[in-house]
């Protein structure tokens, strides 16, 4: 078997230090002259073609850091749930900082054991985790990463500290705000699974719905929020409510599935999507009910990774330091930039609610 190329053996076929080939493959040369750039091209290309690998446990010893990131999930995917382009973003912001992204599934009993759980960073090879859990936490899990000093930063989870999270009532606050200057009254709140039915469901839900009832109110309007299935009895319901002359003018969801009854209900109704009846969505795109979408609140998967890195680095260098929640607003997106008078509801005299 042959012997794994080193840095000497780069440097000497390219005519360099081994500092310089080391400063290449590392990221840290910022050559801006020609000649610069095409040397550390040169090197890379040297690199590929000696199948050069970076010796992980020598960078280790060097630096105090081995430079993998775990990205925890559950077992359950329900209590899990990423989406492809927040594992692209986390991916992406992670290279920026020179770090690589590793995904680990582990059980409850792994990550609630007072042995355990500490044993992760080293069986793994790694310098923090980013923690992905929407529900139903393990309850010993927040307090063996404080006790234990372990650079974690949670994603999507709402807490004081080593956090990151949407920030979900000011950012339905400010849509609510934004579409009653537009001219809409009547705003109504679409749901699947109302909040009661199951009281460990992520924080988003509540929050949403909290926002807007309140937006709702401090604007003299009344809120309204629906559970909406694809029964028989609930169209006709559906249908009754687009037929009065108070009908609601915008369905703001974070469920797409709700689209289908209400789009349905509309159409018997004879209310015109989207000329008359405007969506909104809140979170992640979907191709269920997208032309009927006239709004959307849309994740910033980027701010949102490059925050969690950002925490989880200065988490790494002071692990026993709680380090404050960072809350990322929601983007306002708007179809009305093409049409300005396509997506506007009809004008009423004073405020029915």
């Amino acid at each position: 078997m042959s012997q794994a190329a080193t840095l000497h053996d780069i440097a000497k076929r390219v005519g360099v230090t081994p500092v310089t080939v080391s400063r290449v493959l590392s990221g840290a040369y910022k050559a801006k002259h020609p000649g610069a750039l095409k040397r550390a091209e040169q090197i890379r290309q040297v690199a590929h073609e000696l199948g050069y690998r970076v010796n992980v446990h020598a960078r280790a010893m060097r630096h105090g850091r081995v430079g993998n990131i775990a990205l925890i999930m559950s077992k359950d995917p329900s209590r899990s749930l990423l989406h492809d382009m927040e594992l692209n973003a986390l991916h992406d912001a992670l290279a920026q900082q020179n770090l690589s992204l590793m995904v680990v599934r582990l059980d409850d009993a792994t990550l609630e054991s007072e042995s355990d759980l500490p044993r992760v960073l080293t069986e793994y090879a790694l310098d923090g985790l980013l923690i992905n859990y929407k529900k139903n936490v393990p309850p010993l899990l927040e307090q063996l990463i404080d006790r234990h000093h372990i650079p974690a930063v949670w994603i999507a989870r709402k807490l004081k500290h080593d956090a990151v999270y949407y920030a979900y009532r000011n950012s339905v606050r400010y849509a609510v705000k934004k579409l009653i200057t537009l001219g809409h009254q009547h705003i109504i709140m679409a749901t699947s699974i109302p909040p009661e039915a199951e009281p460990d469901k992520h924080y988003s839900l509540h929050d949403q719905i909290d926002s807007y009832s309140k937006a709702m109110h401090a604007n003299g309007f009344k809120p309204q929020v629906l559970d909406v299935h694809w029964q028989a009895d609930q169209l006709d319901e559906l249908v009754g409510m687009f037929k009065r002359s108070n009908r609601p003018t915008m369905v703001l969801t974070r469920q797409p599935q709700v689209f289908l009854p209400i789009l349905t209900a509309a159409y018997h109704a004879k209310v015109k999507v989207p000329q008359e009846l405007g969506m909104m969505l809140i979170g992640h795109h979907s191709n269920i009910g997208e032309n009927a979408l006239t709004h959307r609140l849309a994740y910033d998967y980027d701010k949102l990774a490059d925050a969690a890195v950002a925490l989880l680095v200065e988490k790494i260098k002071h692990p026993q330091i709680r380090l404050k929640y960072k809350a990322i607003s929601l983007v306002w997106q708007s179809k009305l930039l093409n049409n300005p008078n396509t997506f506007l509801p009809p004008r009423r005299q004073g405020r029915h609610v």
